[in-house]
């Protein structure tokens, strides 16, 4: 939805969930601004805020979802005794990543390539502005270590993608998640593409409309 040419508007689309994942801030908003680059940084906000709503009050996701979750539910994943909706609804947004990178080859070295452009003085201006100076080297050491990890790219693989769910959920609920769990969880999402690839038309063109509006 936002052009990877255009660096701080990237940067804007996942400030949201970088900022969030950093440490106690959320961006519930964008702001009007004529300062550059606060309006590119700010214009990829209100993207991403969009996009997102859209996105999660559709009738694609909420099919998507329920898809998966019965077919995870059935298996009865020893791995993720809990929280199963929300791996549900993590997993659809992975896989989904995982097949736009499929049909846009490059889209995701792009993608980090754009957001090493950033500087970091002017990315402290618009935080200063919105947040508190204080915080800025934390949140920069964080965007640099998720530069350098290439997080999304691993999703391109089948094993890079299991170890990303694996990851995931350690990082947020100290799941180990067996091999056979993560072979149960990859056969899931490869059913789901299924569907996904049926939708995928539609469902772009509902994400584009719902932009625009």
């Amino acid at each position: 939805m936002s052009d990877v040419n255009q660096p701080y508007q990237t940067l804007g689309c996942i400030l949201p969930d970088l900022v969030r994942a950093s440490g106690p801030f959320r961006l519930r908003e964008s702001k009007i601004t004529i300062e550059f680059p606060h309006t590119e940084i700010e214009l990829g906000i209100s993207i991403h805020l969009r996009t997102d709503q859209l996105f999660h009050q559709s009738e694609f996701f909420t099919k998507w979802m329920k898809q998966i979750n019965k077919d995870l539910a059935d298996q009865q994943l020893e791995s993720i005794p809990k929280y199963l909706n929300f791996y549900s609804h993590i997993l659809v947004e992975m896989y989904l990543d995982r097949m736009l990178l499929e049909r846009s080859k490059g889209l995701g070295e792009q993608f980090y390539s754009s957001l090493a452009m950033v500087d970091k003085t002017e990315l402290a201006n618009w935080w200063n502005s919105r947040i508190s100076i204080e915080e800025m080297d934390n949140f920069w050491k964080f965007y640099q270590r998720f530069i350098d990890s290439k997080f999304v790219l691993q999703y391109s693989t089948e094993s890079g993608f299991k170890r990303a769910v694996s990851n995931f959920a350690f990082r947020v609920h100290h799941y180990k998640i067996s091999e056979i769990d993560a072979e149960k969880i990859y056969n899931s999402c490869k059913e789901l593409e299924l569907t996904i690839h049926q939708d995928w038309h539609a469902f772009w063109q509902f994400m584009i409309d719902g932009i625009k509006k």
